[in-house]
């Protein structure tokens, strides 16, 4: 039995391109006789089809803590993982995730920030941002962290 929730879908792909090389002149192939086949300005590598939709990653230890989460702490990480970018920090507008979250003051988002940093998912950058805990959640490739 075919899973239903992929049976009558199509998922958008794109692919990657990848310049290997680039030189400001324009530089000749040659074939082995010697002969020049072409002229060069760079060199593409055409990587293979991805997933274009806009996710992140859970890992395990990310929804062992997520599923413990009091229900408004639980309300604003979904909110935050939404509007997440390919970054370790992210800046929250707290007017938008009041809505998002459906809550009528900021003291509600406020104590949901602390819960979420008392499980140690988020905590407080020095620029007024916050940074995402990569061990639980992310968006991209995690290991540019330690590059």
């Amino acid at each position: 039995m075919p899973n239903p929730f992929v049976e009558h879908t199509r998922f958008k792909s794109s692919i990657r391109i990848k310049r290997v090389a680039t030189d400001e002149h324009t530089s000749e192939m040659y074939t082995r006789d010697g002969e020049v086949v072409s002229d060069i300005v760079s060199l593409e590598k055409r990587g293979s089809a991805y997933d274009a939709k806009r996710f992140v990653k859970a890992y395990n230890d990310g929804l062992d803590v997520f599923i413990r989460l009091p229900y408004g702490a639980m309300k604003v990480m979904v909110y935050i993982l939404k509007t997440l970018g390919s970054s370790d920090t992210f800046s929250l507008d707290l007017k938008r995730c009041m809505i998002e979250a459906g809550f009528s003051n900021r003291s509600s988002v406020y104590r949901a920030l602390k819960e979420l940093k008392e499980a140690k998912l988020i905590a407080d950058s020095e620029d007024g941002e916050y940074y995402i805990n990569p061990l639980c959640f992310y968006k991209g490739d995690r290991t540019k962290l330690t590059e």
